[in-house]
């Protein structure tokens, strides 16, 4: 294959020694397969950049005089750049001809239900929660992709007693400092490794107890079970709702399915969580603390982010009317809107370009923040000593919504071929499906 020297290097570490590339002998064995079940069609494969060539391989067909060939593009089967090479080899081939059959082109079919069943079938032989990153690739893996899969590192006392995060990012940022300052924590999310991970860091550095489980705040009996689990063992004091999933799209190209996988971990999984939470201290009247991870766009909105803006934006709007309901509770609620605080996964899929400069320059104090600063901001608010302080979203961000900035207007300029780049850029940094969630 035509490959960069580094991702080569790494993409032969997984060849067999008996049957070479694997995306040439899972090739041969895909074509066997079909012209096992096709009985009455002659099944040939073909390679972009090996052998045997697409147009070795066309040209061989079409002197058998067939009456129609169909092209099945590969692997990977969801991206436009593999159709469209293979779309224009194969037209390049069948310019010269005189006689031409009928030439059937199957397109992208990653939203193919027996598809996404057979993958399905496939993937429930394997602990999906023993896993920390997936790749669905035959192709060389980029360097980006390995340091995902194999990190070199995991991206005085108050009175903050039992915190409940996330496991990763901000999530985590935050977990590390309300250890720190000397909290037992409750981290919760779909990647059982990784919050093994995470907690035996934090036990390692602080000393402090911190408890893991499996968790998928979309499913609300889930998290019922899971909050009752723990206030079986005792009351929480605090509740972080880090939950969140984006991707930047035009609307007009988004699936519902799409619009659902975000609105129901951030509108609806940051409810269920908030709801489980705040029920039990109610009913046993016990102070508590919430604060909820959103954006700038919950004031402004922005484009290309629509499902996100709108969940958001729910969220601000439970955290305003239930500081009025449950003030009386001695449940404070508030919210933080970060600006531009760069972690690996949200800033692939939100800033595929890595274009940093053009970010810092809307915002007048010319630089990303710190995740000390968020750090600092959380603690406070969830710590004893501002309790007077409720139902506010406080942005952090370095002013850069007051000035406009913020959000995603400045994609308008994009023609249809850049957003064919962009949504490229953001398949190839996902970890693990089209969509990645970070979740609580």
């Amino acid at each position: 294959p035509l490959r960069s020297f580094s991702s080569s290097k790494i993409y032969k570490k997984v060849w067999d020694k008996d049957h070479g590339s694997p995306l040439l002998h899972n090739t041969k064995l895909l074509a066997d397969k079909l012209d096992d079940k096709l009985a009455n069609v002659d099944v040939q494969y073909a390679m972009r950049y090996q052998s045997p060539s697409i147009k070795d391989t066309l040209n061989d067909i079409l002197s058998r005089n067939p009456d129609e060939v169909v092209i099945l593009p590969l692997f990977p089967h969801y991206a436009a750049a593999t159709t469209g090479s293979v779309f224009k080899e194969v037209t390049s081939c069948l310019s010269n001809k005189w006689v031409v059959p009928k030439i059937t082109f199957i397109n992208q079919f990653y939203d193919n239900d027996k598809f996404i069943d057979a993958w399905l079938e496939k993937a429930s032989q394997f602990d999906m929660n023993s896993y920390d990153k997936i790749i669905f690739s035959y192709h060389g893996v980029p360097n980006s992709h390995v340091d995902n899969v194999y990190p070199d590192s995991l991206c005085e006392d108050n009175d903050c007693e039992e915190k409940i995060t996330d496991a990763t990012g901000l999530g985590k940022e935050m977990a590390s400092h309300y250890a720190q300052h000397g909290a037992e924590l409750y981290i919760c999310g779909r990647r059982e490794n990784v919050l093994k991970e995470t907690s035996d860091q934090l036990k390692s550095e602080y000393g402090v107890d911190v408890h893991y489980e499996s968790l998928d705040i979309r499913a609300s009996e889930d998290v019922d079970g899971y909050i009752q689990r723990i206030f079986d063992d005792g009351p929480l004091d605090g509740l972080v709702n880090n939950a969140a999933g984006n991707f930047i799209s035009p609307t007009k190209d988004l699936s519902h399915k799409g619009f659902d996988a975000i609105a129901n971990i951030v509108f609806h999984g940051t409810f269920y969580m908030t709801h489980s939470v705040g029920k039990r201290w109610i009913e046993a009247k016990h102070k508590g603390s919430i604060i909820s991870i959103l954006t700038t766009w919950v004031w402004t909105g922005s484009p290309y982010v629509v499902p996100s803006a709108m969940s958001k934006s729910g969220i601000n709007a439970m955290t305003q009317s239930l500081a009025a309901e449950w003030g009386k509770y001695n449940i404070k609620v508030n919210a933080i809107a970060p600006g531009p605080f760069p972690t690996k996964g949200a800033w692939e899929r939100l800033n595929p370009k890595g274009d940093d400069e053009s970010s810092m320059g809307s915002i007048p104090l010319g630089r990303v923040g710190e995740m000390n600063e968020l750090q600092n901001l959380a603690t406070f608010l969830m710590a004893d000593g501002c309790d007077y302080l409720t139902g506010q979203t406080i942005a952090i961000d370095g002013a850069q919504y007051l000035t406009g900035g913020g959000t995603f207007s400045g994609l308008d300029k994009l023609s249809e071929e850049d957003w064919e780049q962009m949504r490229a850029m953001i398949r190839s940094s996902n970890d693990k499906e089209s969509l990645i969630l970070i979740t609580q």
